[in-house]
C-alpha cells in the first residue's frame, strides 16, 4: 500500500508479545471505528523507522524526531499507549517522552504546528489469565469510557 499518514502513533516499550500488540489495536481500532477499523493506520517504531539505520534518532531536536513528527503530523489523532501487565513503558524513557508531548498536544501547546482540537489518548493493556492461553485487553478511552475483549490463543 505504500506510504500511509499516521491516524495513530503507537507507543510501546518493545517488549509486549506481538499477538499481544496486534490483539490490542484491534481492539482500539474497533472500538474508535465501529464499521472502519480495517482502514486505521497507525505509526509504530518497530515498523516505521529502519531498525538497521536508527541514524534518524541522533536527532538533538526532539521535536525533529520520527515520533514526533508521526505526532505532530496533521492526520494524527492521538497517541495510543500500549502497555504490560506492569505499566512497563512508564518507566521507558521514550514512552514517558511520547506520553508527556501527547499531554502538551491534548493542551494546544503546539498550535503553530498543529491544527487540531482535539488529542486523544488511548490506554490498552492485556490481563492475562492464569491459563496463559487468553488474555483480556482492556481499552481507557479519554471520554471515561472503556472497552474490553477476551481472546484465546492456541
Amino acid at each position: 500500500a505504500g506510504k500511509q499518514p499516521p491516524m495513530w502513533m503507537v507507543s510501546h516499550w518493545w517488549g509486549a508479545l506481538f499477538p499481544h500488540t496486534v490483539r490490542m489495536l484491534q481492539l482500539q481500532a474497533a472500538s474508535r471505528y465501529l464499521h472502519g477499523a480495517g482502514a486505521v493506520t497507525y505509526w509504530c517504531c518497530a515498523f516505521a523507522n529502519n531498525q538497521h539505520n536508527l541514524s534518524e534518532l541522533d536527532e538533538i531536536e526532539l521535536l525533529k524526531t520520527p515520533f514526533s513528527r508521526a505526532m505532530l503530523s496533521q492526520g494524527c489523532m492521538g497517541t495510543v499507549l500500549l502497555c504490560d501487565p506492569q505499566f512497563t513503558p512508564l518507566i521507558r524513557t521514550w514512552c514517558v517522552f511520547e506520553v508527556q508531548l501527547t499531554q502538551q498536544l491534548r493542551c494546544g501547546k503546539f498550535p503553530d504546528r498543529v491544527e487540531r482540537r482535539r488529542y486523544f489518548l488511548d490506554i490498552l493493556a492485556p490481563v492475562l489469565h492464569d491459563d496463559s492461553m487468553s488474555i483480556q485487553t482492556a481499552l481507557a478511552l479519554e471520554d471515561g469510557s472503556h472497552d474490553s475483549e477476551t481472546s484465546r490463543f492456541a
